[in-house]
């Protein structure tokens, strides 16, 4: 009868293919390549070809959902199946240890007492402790007999005593590296616009600063003054310029005579301001009317990952983006907030 030697073909301690022999070790066309999933169990086998032969689904912890063929030995998660061994049984081995899949544990507690960690690892002879393999932060290493941290979802653990993020490689105990997030875009929460353009949509949306009573009449009221005062409270900016004596903001007139006057802040140009609001600045500008009601309102920044979407149609008109609360409540460019014969001056906290 003519016997077979079967051998399989590993990668960083992962199975990629396996050979089917005959007498003499010669090679028969039979070759067989494995396909692993995430955590690097045999999902899938495939003639050289390409033609699927075995299929196999397992739940988390080892147990076989489902299965098409018998080809591969390298099943669950990069460990060894036994054999002979029944559907039921599903008894994996590795480098150290052996793993019943119904048990969710090792067979034996994790006690290595020297010798290389894994084939292609260092020599360890004298490993230190009782606990050699132990993450002392990672409470669940703790247990000698747990099975890949009890996460078999994310982890595996092909040596029997270091547990591998995903696939890896067994000669590496620790996942690889993360790259760096990127940064945060502008107006994202713990960028430096975060706060200026939370307090701006918060005094926006206030229902206590919508315009009151009909356009042209006795009764109109608007609230750019109290608004303004808001957004510079809370933004940390000077408020001692925009209120009275009792603490009660001013009008959008004397707003604008006293941020002149004011040792707390200083006049910038119109090119300034919006650099400044760029970083975060509560920049105020204001008009003071000679011939009635002022207004006041703060520089929006521009560089938010929102801000392409926030103009509408007054995108192309000009000055300094404005956060305007008063007649019109939205966010406009200076000629969409002020008169266009306005002398709107901007003031910055010192």
């Amino acid at each position: 009868m003519r016997k077979s030697k079967i051998n399989n073909l590993k990668c960083h301690g992962r199975p990629i293919a396996k050979y089917i022999g005959g007498p003499g070790q010669e090679w028969d066309v039979e070759t067989f390549f494995s396909h692993a999933n995430a955590i690097g169990s045999t999902s899938m086998m495939t003639w050289y070809d390409g033609d699927v032969v075995q299929k196999e689904l397992f739940y988390p912890y080892g147990q076989l959902w489902a299965t098409g063929g018998d080809i591969g030995s390298y099943r669950f998660a990069g460990l060894r199946e036994y054999f002979p061994v029944s559907d039921s049984a599903e008894i994996f081995m590795s480098q150290t240890r052996d793993y019943p899949a119904r048990f969710y544990r090792w067979l034996s507690p994790d006690e290595f007492t020297g010798g290389p960690v894994s084939a292609c690892g260092p020599p360890d002879p004298t490993p230190s402790g009782a606990l050699p393999y132990a993450d002392i932060l990672n409470p669940q290493s703790l247990n000698k007999y747990q099975y890949a941290y009890n996460n078999p979802l994310r982890y595996n653990d092909p040596t029997g005593h270091w547990c591998v993020w995903g696939i890896g490689t067994t000669c590496d105990p620790k996942p690889p590296a993360l790259p760096p997030l990127p940064p945060a875009p502008e107006g994202a929460p713990g960028t430096t616009t975060y706060p200026l353009v939370r307090a701006q949509d918060a005094a926006r949306s206030n229902p206590s600063f919508r315009p009151q009573g009909e356009p042209d009449t006795a009764g109109r009221r608007t609230f750019c003054n109290q608004a303004t005062c808001f957004v510079a409270n809370e933004t940390g900016a000077p408020a001692g310029p925009l209120v009275d004596t009792t603490g009660s903001p001013t009008n959008a007139n004397t707003m604008a005579g006293s941020l002149a006057t004011s040792g707390a802040y200083r006049e910038v140009s119109p090119a300034k301001a919006q650099p400044l609001a760029n970083q975060g600045v509560t920049v105020i500008a204001a008009w003071q009317n000679p011939d009635g009601s002022g207004h006041v309102a703060t520089a929006r920044p521009d560089n938010t990952y929102f801000a392409p979407y926030e103009l509408g149609p007054d995108a192309r008109r000009n000055g300094p983006r404005i956060n305007n609360i008063g007649a019109s409540i939205g966010i406009v460019r200076q000629s969409g907030a002020f008169p266009r014969t306005a002398l709107v001056k901007y003031y910055a906290p010192n």
